[in-house]
């Protein structure tokens, strides 16, 4: 990987795909934020795709900072763990760091809010599996 800027890449499906800020459509759905950023759902104008796009304000020009987030990108983009999302490629645009990833169907967190509004539990065959999942990524 590259921290040089303009047009990304995604590879989805075996092909490589020019993602820039103008070949995504915003959905204009929010999947989540925290300190340093948010994540928004997102469409690939040319085939479809649809995507979670995490948006990590790039407020540093520390050069260390930068480094240690793209040695981050390399692992998870030679990740081949069943139990993260899908990693498609990044972007750097002026500000702010893309990431393009797997969408995700449901959350671990949605799910628990989910059983919990049902006055339910998770069975412990369930959370052992949750459990393995975590420490296998």
């Amino acid at each position: 990987l590259d921290d040089q800027g303009g047009m990304g890449k995604i590879t989805h499906g075996g092909r490589e795909l020019s993602c820039g800020e103008h070949d995504v459509e915003d959905l204009h759905q929010d999947l989540g934020s925290g300190a340093y950023g948010f994540v928004k759902k997102m469409q690939h104008r040319e085939t479809g795709l649809v995507m979670a796009v995490k948006i990590i304000r790039d407020n540093t020009t520390d050069a260390s900072a930068r480094k240690s987030l793209l040695k981050d990108l390399e692992i998870i983009r030679n990740s081949d763990c069943r139990s993260i999302v899908q990693y498609y490629g990044y972007n750097f645009t002026e500000g702010a760091i893309w990431i393009f990833m797997e969408l995700m169907q449901s959350s671990l967190e949605s799910m628990y809010g989910n059983v919990a509004r049902a006055g339910a539990q998770i069975p412990e065959k369930v959370l052992g599996r949750i459990a393995v999942s975590v420490l296998d990524a």
